[in-house]
């Protein structure tokens, strides 16, 4: 089993505060041999549903984008999204007209740690 955490510290403007990411992921071989890919989020978002889904989509992408970087071993794989913490908190960041930005940063994230997971597992 693999796992990896990521803190990031983004400042997207002087009038805007600056924004903490911290994202868990888990990688693993699959108990059900005919699964290619299975992805599980195990956090709760706490957001109205429709942002709900964009940040889903995002996280999505994210895991698919990083799992490209290298082939898929003939058993499958699990990624297993344990935790994702955003400082200010989404509610205030969708106020705030950053919630797409905030977004595609956890996606760029989530590639990379998915990508870095994957290699690693060989």
């Amino acid at each position: 089993m693999n796992h990896q955490a990521s803190v990031h510290t983004s400042w997207f403007s002087q009038y805007q505060p600056q924004t903490d990411i911290s994202i868990s992921v888990q990688i693993t071989q699959p108990a059900d041999p005919f699964v290619d890919v299975s992805i599980g989020l195990f956090f709760e978002m706490r957001l109205a549903s429709d942002f709900e889904d964009k940040l889903r989509q995002h996280i999505y992408d994210g895991v698919h984008a990083g799992l490209a970087y290298a082939p898929l071993s003939p058993g499958g794989i699990v990624v297993n999204i344990l935790d994702v913490q955003v400082l200010p908190s989404f509610n205030e960041l969708i106020a705030g007209k950053q919630f797409e930005r905030v977004c595609l940063l956890i996606e760029s994230l989530t590639c990379q740690l998915v990508a870095d997971l994957h290699r690693a597992m060989g």
